[in-house]
């Protein structure tokens, strides 16, 4: 019997938020709601971006931001770059899922959109309580 690969789950800025925001711990969330293995993944240009946003923003954010720096040794991280500068976090994440078959967590409704018109599974909160899948997972 083979043994397949841990399905890659690249989470966006906003949803490494939410166990600090909401109070949601992703992994148990992730496990429930997902019944094969997965690698929670960040990209280095959603690295970028959390080093950029906590050199701005109120104290509170920052401390968001600090928790969530502090907690990436629970990630793999992947280099996203491409030849294409002028591409913004949200199209290199779409890029990427499209181009290997990633999944993306995020709370971005328009970064949502574009993934689900691409036929690319999003997973999301829900209710403010709970993750939930949209679109169809094929391991």
């Amino acid at each position: 019997m083979m043994h397949k690969a841990p399905l890659i789950i690249i989470f966006d800025t906003n949803f490494l938020l939410l166990p600090i925001r909401f109070g949601i711990d992703v992994f148990d969330q992730l496990d429930m709601l997902l019944d094969i293995a997965y690698e929670p993944t960040i990209t280095k240009s959603v690295l970028k971006e959390l080093d950029s946003l906590k050199k701005g923003g109120q104290p509170s954010f920052k401390k968001e931001i600090s928790f969530v720096l502090s907690n990436l040794s629970k990630y793999k991280i992947i280099d996203d770059d491409n030849s294409n500068n002028d591409e913004d976090v949200d199209s290199k994440l779409l890029r990427l899922a499209k181009e290997n078959s990633y999944i993306v967590a995020t709370t971005d409704n328009e970064l949502r959109q574009r993934l689900r018109n691409e036929g690319i599974p999003v997973i999301y909160l829900r209710q403010k309580n709970h993750l939930a899948l949209d679109g169809y997972i094929i391991n």
